[in-house]
């Protein structure tokens, strides 16, 4: 009886629901037969319900345990995601919670910080409601962009954006995602702007800074308050590309090691040799021009 009990709960612990009720319906049958043919053959009796009732109850209430822990597992990761990215992505990990490690992993990740351009003059210009229409307005535009190319929305810091691919699910195209998400972006903006234009009369253009690395990725924080977010040399390096784009007036900034991963989808154009703070070593950094499987229109050529 202890024997049965234990492999029965050791596989309902440990393996699949099916796995488990296989085990259990696969001993039920062995001790049936083993019972019946032991008092046939040679007369004599084993007690078969005590096992029977036992391997019964120990599959039902482990396998109610596993339920109730996973739903709850479950919920957490889908209310810890379901507002960072798109519905697939907390789908698949709640169907894979291992995909999911709590604390930090080092993952290459792309990322993209976003942030408008004269922010400052526009907040004195809109007023405090004004203003917190149009920051509403603009990051649900932009966030729905970022989730529908399968990134993940890091932190909001005013009117910037910070959001990464590449987990918490590996994304073998993230560069190219990111790209595509950026000049999306852009095309959202120009139909965002022009309705704030007939109301407000203000002009919003956008800056992005695209950088790709390897980053610590996971929940960060205290033990009250922590955040999925990554943290690196490569989020700098975005962040401070976005920032870079000041100087020479364009809006999306690749650095060489993205613009490497996606140089045969885009088309960009290389902008020049810079030192971002923080950095001694000079990097390449492209503009984003568009898509290699579009048409450009002429202005861009």
């Amino acid at each position: 009886l202890v024997l049965v009990i234990t492999i029965v709960g050791l596989v309902a612990a440990w393996k699949r629901t099916r796995e488990a009720v296989f085990t259990a319906a696969g001993l039920i049958v062995v001790l049936s037969v083993f019972t019946y043919f032991a008092f046939a053959s040679g007369g004599t009796l084993y007690k078969l319900a005590e096992p029977l009732f036992g391997i019964l109850l120990c599959i039902g209430s482990t396998l109610a345990y596993r339920a109730a822990t996973e739903g709850l597992q479950k919920r957490m990761i889908t209310g810890m995601f379901e507002r960072y990215v798109n519905p697939e992505v907390v789908h698949q990990l709640i169907e894979n919670p291992n995909m999911l490690k709590l604390g930090g992993e080092t993952k290459e990740i792309t990322l993209l910080f976003s942030d408008i351009k004269g922010f400052t003059t526009i907040s004195e210009q809109l007023g405090p409601e004004n203003l917190v229409k149009l920051i509403n307005s603009y990051l649900t535009e932009m966030t729905g962009v970022i989730m529908r190319n399968s990134g993940t929305v890091d932190k909001f810091i005013g009117d910037a954006i910070m959001a990464f691919w590449g987990a918490p699910l590996d994304d073998p195209n993230a560069p190219y995602h990111v790209c595509i998400s950026a000049l999306e972006m852009q095309a959202r903006l120009e139909v965002f702007q022009s309705k704030w234009k007939k109301l407000n009369n203000i002009s919003i253009k956008q800056r992005v800074g695209i950088n790709t690395g390897n980053c610590i990725v996971g929940n960060m924080g205290s033990e009250s308050k922590f955040n999925y977010t990554a943290m690196g040399d490569a989020v700098n390096v975005a962040s401070r590309l976005e920032g870079v784009n000041k100087q020479y007036g364009t809006y999306i900034l690749l650095s060489d090691v993205t613009y490497q991963k996606v140089a045969k989808k885009v088309v960009a154009r290389e902008v020049d040799k810079v030192i971002v703070m923080g950095k001694t070593e000079p990097i390449k950094i492209y503009e984003l021009m568009g898509l290699a499987d579009k048409p450009l229109p002429d202005s861009t050529k």
